[in-house]
């Protein structure tokens, strides 16, 4: 079993050649999953791979079945969305995001947990939706996912990709953000008590997140998420990275 498999997909538009994904977030997150040992698992799906409950929704709804397969052969699944790079190398995924799932973990708690059935919680996500844009503490971003290999969580990962086909929900399928309200209406409702709404949004993702980067601007201004990745390919903060990589021996990623 895999202790740790961060994993990503691009599809559409993101899985051309020499864009923004393979140029600026790849090699990133390859670097930063070989310094400290994951695996990184990037799926790239053409519409040939596509199956027909794939074709009848947005391409959103692709990572509810990737975080199923992958899930599979680990302990722990952190899934990103195609536009999240690790920022700071320096933090491990089980030192700063695998506590966060014992539910004794007194960090955002604002009661005591009485559920003694599970001691860990199945899911981490973090509050806010749509980066810096919205706020509100009953809303959470699904772009960055932290996932325990268990019974509890493959349950609502099924349940999730379940959503579009329940009566009622099937305009989760494509209005925007499609997955994200599945998951809203369809999944955590009936597992709240087994998914943590991490309310420091900034160490799990967000535009200044000091863990995990999600750029969030494609969906209005693609050419300002280009820059803001090139910015951070370039930042001094990777090239204290790629010296990271280089004092412990690795075959750091790029240049």
């Amino acid at each position: 079993m895999i202790p740790i498999k961060v994993c990503q997909f691009v599809a559409g538009d993101y899985n051309k050649p020499n864009n923004w994904f393979s140029k600026y977030v790849e090699p990133v997150n390859r670097m930063y999953c070989e310094t400290h040992g994951y695996e990184y698992a990037v799926d790239r799906i053409s519409e040939e791979d596509l199956s027909p409950k794939d074709r009848e929704r947005g391409l959103h709804w692709l990572k509810v079945p990737l975080m199923r397969k992958h899930l599979k052969d680990c302990t722990f699944l952190l899934y990103l969305d195609a536009d999240c790079v690790f920022y700071n190398h320096l933090f491990r995924v089980e030192e700063e995001l695998v506590p966060l799932l014992e539910r004794n973990n007194p960090v955002q708690r604002d009661k005591p947990y009485t559920d003694t059935t599970m001691p860990h919680f199945s899911m981490l996500v973090a509050a806010d939706m749509l980066s810096e844009s919205i706020r509100g503490e009953s809303l959470f971003n699904s772009g960055v996912c932290l996932v325990h290999n268990n019974a509890v969580a493959h349950r609502i990962l099924e349940r999730w990709n379940n959503t579009t086909d329940i009566p009622g929900l099937e305009f989760t399928k494509h209005e925007h953000p499609n997955d994200q309200m599945g998951f809203m209406y369809g999944a955590y409702p009936y597992n709240r008590s087994d998914v943590r709404v991490l309310k420091d949004y900034y160490l799990l993702q967000g535009r200044w997140g000091y863990f995990i980067r999600h750029v969030c601007l494609y969906i209005t201004k693609p050419e300002r998420r280009d820059h803001e990745f090139e910015n951070l390919f370039h930042s001094p903060m990777m090239q204290r990275n790629r010296e990271l990589s280089r004092n412990r021996g690795l075959a750091y990623a790029f240049a």
